[in-house]
Protein backbone atom coordinates (compact mmCIF):
# COMPACT_ATOMS: atom_id res chain seq x y z
CA UNK A 1 0.00 0.00 0.00
CA UNK A 2 1.36 3.40 -0.99
CA UNK A 3 2.06 5.76 1.80
CA UNK A 4 0.15 9.08 1.77
CA UNK A 5 2.15 12.01 0.53
CA UNK A 6 2.86 14.57 3.19
CA UNK A 7 3.85 18.18 2.72
CA UNK A 8 6.84 19.29 4.79
CA UNK A 9 5.83 21.51 7.67
CA UNK A 10 8.24 24.30 6.71
CA UNK A 11 6.94 24.91 3.16
CA UNK A 12 3.33 24.54 4.37
CA UNK A 13 3.83 27.22 7.00
CA UNK A 14 5.57 29.47 4.49
CA UNK A 15 2.71 29.05 2.01
CA UNK A 16 0.15 29.81 4.72
CA UNK A 17 2.05 32.91 5.79
CA UNK A 18 2.23 34.11 2.18
CA UNK A 19 -1.53 33.67 1.76
CA UNK A 20 -2.12 35.51 5.03
CA UNK A 21 0.06 38.42 3.91
CA UNK A 22 -1.68 38.56 0.53
CA UNK A 23 -5.11 38.55 2.19
CA UNK A 24 -3.99 41.25 4.61
CA UNK A 25 -2.73 43.39 1.73
CA UNK A 26 -6.01 43.05 -0.18
CA UNK A 27 -8.00 43.83 2.97
CA UNK A 28 -5.94 46.92 3.71
CA UNK A 29 -6.31 48.10 0.10
CA UNK A 30 -10.08 47.77 0.25
CA UNK A 31 -10.14 49.55 3.62
CA UNK A 32 -8.00 52.32 2.17
CA UNK A 33 -10.39 52.81 -0.75
CA UNK A 34 -13.37 52.86 1.61
CA UNK A 35 -11.51 55.44 3.69
CA UNK A 36 -11.18 57.54 0.54
CA UNK A 37 -14.92 57.33 -0.08
CA UNK A 38 -15.59 58.50 3.49
CA UNK A 39 -13.16 61.41 3.02
CA UNK A 40 -14.89 62.38 -0.24
CA UNK A 41 -18.31 62.32 1.41
CA UNK A 42 -17.04 64.42 4.31
CA UNK A 43 -15.49 66.93 1.91
CA UNK A 44 -18.86 67.56 0.25
CA UNK A 45 -19.95 69.56 3.28
CA UNK A 46 -16.87 71.84 2.95
CA UNK A 47 -16.77 72.71 6.68
CA UNK A 48 -16.80 68.99 7.43
CA UNK A 49 -13.68 68.38 5.36
CA UNK A 50 -11.46 69.09 8.37
CA UNK A 51 -13.30 66.65 10.66
CA UNK A 52 -13.07 64.13 7.84
CA UNK A 53 -9.29 64.50 7.87
CA UNK A 54 -9.32 64.12 11.65
CA UNK A 55 -11.28 60.88 11.33
CA UNK A 56 -8.94 59.64 8.58
CA UNK A 57 -5.90 60.37 10.78
CA UNK A 58 -7.52 58.47 13.65
CA UNK A 59 -8.23 55.47 11.42
CA UNK A 60 -4.69 55.43 10.04
CA UNK A 61 -3.33 55.69 13.59
CA UNK A 62 -5.45 52.66 14.50
CA UNK A 63 -4.14 50.70 11.53
CA UNK A 64 -0.58 51.41 12.64
CA UNK A 65 -1.47 49.85 16.01
CA UNK A 66 -2.96 46.76 14.30
CA UNK A 67 -6.47 47.86 15.22
CA UNK A 68 -9.54 48.22 13.04
CA UNK A 69 -11.52 51.32 14.00
CA UNK A 70 -15.03 51.48 12.52
CA UNK A 71 -14.93 53.81 9.51
CA UNK A 72 -18.46 55.18 9.45
CA UNK A 73 -18.74 55.57 13.22
CA UNK A 74 -15.35 57.30 13.38
CA UNK A 75 -16.33 59.81 10.68
CA UNK A 76 -19.76 60.49 12.15
CA UNK A 77 -18.29 61.06 15.62
CA UNK A 78 -15.51 63.30 14.26
CA UNK A 79 -17.97 65.45 12.30
CA UNK A 80 -20.23 65.79 15.33
CA UNK A 81 -17.44 66.69 17.76
CA UNK A 82 -14.90 68.64 15.74
CA UNK A 83 -16.73 70.64 13.07
CA UNK A 84 -16.94 73.73 15.28
CA UNK A 85 -13.44 73.35 16.71
CA UNK A 86 -11.86 73.10 13.27
CA UNK A 87 -13.62 76.15 11.82
CA UNK A 88 -10.87 78.44 13.12
CA UNK A 89 -7.92 76.49 11.64
CA UNK A 90 -9.77 76.00 8.35
CA UNK A 91 -10.55 79.71 8.05
CA UNK A 92 -6.95 80.57 8.99
CA UNK A 93 -5.62 78.31 6.24
CA UNK A 94 -8.10 79.76 3.75
CA UNK A 95 -7.02 83.28 4.73
CA UNK A 96 -3.34 82.42 4.25
CA UNK A 97 -4.05 80.94 0.84
CA UNK A 98 -6.05 84.01 -0.17
CA UNK A 99 -3.36 86.44 0.97
CA UNK A 100 -0.72 84.32 -0.75
CA UNK A 101 -2.70 84.30 -3.98
CA UNK A 102 -3.01 88.10 -3.86
CA UNK A 103 0.73 88.41 -3.21
CA UNK A 104 1.50 86.14 -6.14
CA UNK A 105 -0.82 88.14 -8.38
CA UNK A 106 0.85 91.39 -7.30
CA UNK A 107 4.33 89.94 -7.77
CA UNK A 108 3.39 88.86 -11.27
CA UNK A 109 2.40 92.40 -12.19
CA UNK A 110 5.95 93.49 -12.91
CA UNK A 111 6.97 94.59 -9.41
CA UNK A 112 10.72 94.73 -8.69
CA UNK A 113 11.89 91.46 -7.18
CA UNK A 114 8.71 89.75 -8.22
CA UNK A 115 10.46 86.46 -8.89
CA UNK A 116 11.93 86.27 -5.40
CA UNK A 117 8.57 87.20 -3.90
CA UNK A 118 6.82 84.44 -5.84
CA UNK A 119 9.36 81.86 -4.64
CA UNK A 120 9.07 83.01 -1.02
CA UNK A 121 5.28 83.10 -1.05
CA UNK A 122 5.07 79.73 -2.80
CA UNK A 123 7.34 78.08 -0.24
CA UNK A 124 5.44 79.70 2.62
CA UNK A 125 2.12 78.46 1.32
CA UNK A 126 3.54 74.97 0.77
CA UNK A 127 4.75 74.82 4.38
CA UNK A 128 1.40 76.17 5.62
CA UNK A 129 -0.56 73.49 3.77
CA UNK A 130 1.89 70.77 4.79
CA UNK A 131 1.77 71.76 8.46
CA UNK A 132 -2.04 71.85 8.31
CA UNK A 133 -2.15 68.31 6.96
CA UNK A 134 0.44 67.15 9.49
CA UNK A 135 -1.66 68.71 12.25
CA UNK A 136 -4.16 65.86 12.06
CA UNK A 137 -1.49 63.19 12.49
CA UNK A 138 0.03 65.07 15.42
CA UNK A 139 -3.40 65.45 17.01
CA UNK A 140 -4.18 61.76 16.52
CA UNK A 141 -0.91 60.84 18.22
CA UNK A 142 -0.74 63.36 21.06
CA UNK A 143 -4.15 64.98 21.50
CA UNK A 144 -4.51 68.56 22.68
CA UNK A 145 -6.28 71.44 21.00
CA UNK A 146 -6.24 71.95 17.25
CA UNK A 147 -4.22 75.14 17.56
CA UNK A 148 -1.55 73.46 19.70
CA UNK A 149 -1.45 70.51 17.29
CA UNK A 150 -0.97 72.91 14.36
CA UNK A 151 1.80 74.73 16.23
CA UNK A 152 3.56 71.44 16.93
CA UNK A 153 3.16 70.28 13.33
CA UNK A 154 4.55 73.60 12.04
CA UNK A 155 7.55 73.24 14.34
CA UNK A 156 8.00 69.66 13.17
CA UNK A 157 7.97 70.82 9.53
CA UNK A 158 10.68 73.37 10.33
CA UNK A 159 12.82 70.86 12.22
CA UNK A 160 12.26 68.11 9.66
CA UNK A 161 12.50 69.99 6.34
CA UNK A 162 11.97 66.79 4.37
CA UNK A 163 8.45 66.47 5.79
CA UNK A 164 6.82 69.43 3.94
CA UNK A 165 8.69 68.41 0.79
CA UNK A 166 7.36 64.85 1.04
CA UNK A 167 3.83 65.99 1.86
CA UNK A 168 3.85 68.41 -1.08
CA UNK A 169 5.04 65.60 -3.36
CA UNK A 170 2.21 63.34 -2.11
CA UNK A 171 -0.36 66.05 -2.82
CA UNK A 172 1.14 66.67 -6.27
CA UNK A 173 0.96 62.96 -7.12
CA UNK A 174 -2.64 62.83 -5.94
CA UNK A 175 -3.55 65.88 -8.01
CA UNK A 176 -1.84 64.34 -11.06
CA UNK A 177 -3.77 61.10 -10.67
CA UNK A 178 -7.07 62.97 -10.38
CA UNK A 179 -6.26 65.10 -13.43
CA UNK A 180 -5.49 61.99 -15.47
CA UNK A 181 -8.43 59.94 -14.14
CA UNK A 182 -11.06 62.26 -12.58
CA UNK A 183 -13.18 59.40 -11.11
CA UNK A 184 -10.31 58.61 -8.72
CA UNK A 185 -11.27 61.74 -6.77
CA UNK A 186 -13.82 59.53 -4.99
CA UNK A 187 -11.17 57.23 -3.49
CA UNK A 188 -7.90 59.18 -3.63
CA UNK A 189 -8.39 60.56 -0.12
CA UNK A 190 -7.73 57.14 1.43
CA UNK A 191 -4.27 56.54 -0.05
CA UNK A 192 -3.37 60.20 0.56
CA UNK A 193 -4.44 59.98 4.21
CA UNK A 194 -2.43 56.79 4.63
CA UNK A 195 0.67 58.32 3.04
CA UNK A 196 0.39 61.51 5.11
CA UNK A 197 -0.09 59.49 8.28
CA UNK A 198 2.97 57.36 7.60
CA UNK A 199 5.14 60.39 6.83
CA UNK A 200 4.02 62.35 9.90
CA UNK A 201 4.49 59.31 12.12
CA UNK A 202 7.99 58.79 10.73
CA UNK A 203 8.94 62.44 11.27
CA UNK A 204 7.50 62.40 14.78
CA UNK A 205 9.26 59.14 15.64
CA UNK A 206 12.60 60.20 14.17
CA UNK A 207 12.98 63.12 16.58
CA UNK A 208 16.10 62.86 18.71
CA UNK A 209 15.77 62.10 22.40
CA UNK A 210 15.10 65.26 24.35
CA UNK A 211 13.59 67.11 21.39
CA UNK A 212 10.97 69.71 22.26
CA UNK A 213 8.01 70.96 20.27
CA UNK A 214 6.17 74.18 21.08
CA UNK A 215 7.75 74.27 24.53
CA UNK A 216 6.43 70.83 25.50
CA UNK A 217 8.32 67.60 25.65
CA UNK A 218 7.06 65.11 23.08
CA UNK A 219 8.75 61.93 24.27
CA UNK A 220 6.46 59.33 25.79
CA UNK A 221 3.14 60.56 27.09
CA UNK A 222 0.90 63.07 25.32
CA UNK A 223 2.49 66.51 25.33
CA UNK A 224 -0.45 68.11 27.07
CA UNK A 225 0.45 66.14 30.16
CA UNK A 226 -3.02 64.77 30.75
CA UNK A 227 -4.87 61.60 30.11
CA UNK A 228 -5.01 60.67 26.40
CA UNK A 229 -8.18 62.03 24.86
CA UNK A 230 -10.58 59.39 23.59
CA UNK A 231 -12.52 61.76 21.40
CA UNK A 232 -13.18 59.85 18.20
CA UNK A 233 -15.30 56.74 18.13
CA UNK A 234 -13.81 55.20 21.24
CA UNK A 235 -10.19 55.49 20.09
CA UNK A 236 -8.95 59.01 19.94
CA UNK A 237 -5.60 60.75 19.90
CA UNK A 238 -2.78 59.66 22.12
CA UNK A 239 -4.30 56.27 22.84
CA UNK A 240 -2.15 53.24 23.50
CA UNK A 241 -3.94 50.27 21.97
CA UNK A 242 -7.17 51.30 23.59
CA UNK A 243 -9.11 48.66 21.68
CA UNK A 244 -11.39 51.42 20.35
CA UNK A 245 -13.50 51.37 23.47
CA UNK A 246 -14.80 54.29 25.44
Amino acid sequence: MARPTTVPAGPARASGAARTRALSTVTRLSDCLLLGVCCAVAAVGVVTAGPGLAAAATVVRGWAADEQPPLVATFVTAIRRHTVGLLGPQLALLGMLLVGWLDLAAAGGGLPGGGAVRVFVGLTLAVAVASYLAMFGIWAAHGGSWWSAWARSATLCVRRPWLPVALTAVLAIGALLVSVAPPTVVVIGGPLALAVGVLVSRADRDRVDGDWVDGDRVDGDPVDGGRPDASVAGGGPGHRRAGWRR
